[in-house]
């Protein structure tokens, strides 16, 4: 995970749990509990701290029982358009470096002998693309995360990845 994902993924947790604990005030003290605990496995799976240990029976057992507030739906929507839109634009890339790609190929298979500056620039171009493929992955893989949590299709963080 970059840094600014990881400081996204703060705020998102911070804002969640500012917009729960102001309902908390009305609500009975075993399902404020519940809350707290779903909160807490919901920010731990985003951050990458679960990564399938899943040891936390309570969280475990109230992440199913609890809804969430409409605060955190709203949060988790709009982290789903705005991850929508990076992968439009990662799309977007990848076509420009693969087109890239293809025309340094064909400079470099006519050239007649070896130009380490096309060279070094396919290497880099390369880089580029791979990289670009692998954040469209990961983001493809949070988007469907949020898209199941929206749903309500949470999936249990032992079978997570």
């Amino acid at each position: 995970m970059k840094t600014s994902e990881k400081i996204i993924t703060t705020l998102l947790c911070l804002v969640i749990s500012i917009g729960s604990r102001a309902s908390e005030s009305q609500a009975p003290p075993e399902r404020v509990q519940k809350q707290r605990a779903a909160e807490r496995m919901l920010s731990m799976k985003r951050t990458g701290i679960m990564k399938g240990a899943g040891k936390d029976e309570t969280a475990q057992k109230s992440i199913g029982l609890v809804s969430l507030s409409a605060d955190s739906l709203k949060c988790i929507e709009k982290e789903a358009a705005t991850l929508s839109e990076h992968l439009k634009t990662i799309e977007i890339k990848i076509e420009i470096r693969s087109s890239d790609l293809l025309s340094l190929e064909k400079r470099l298979s006519n050239s007649e002998r070896k130009d380490k500056s096309l060279e070094r620039e396919y290497s880099e171009k390369r880089s580029e693309y791979v990289a670009l493929i692998l954040s469209k992955k990961e983001k493809e893989s949070r988007l469907k995360s949020l898209q199941s949590i929206l749903n309500g299709k949470e999936e249990s963080p032992t079978n997570n990845e």
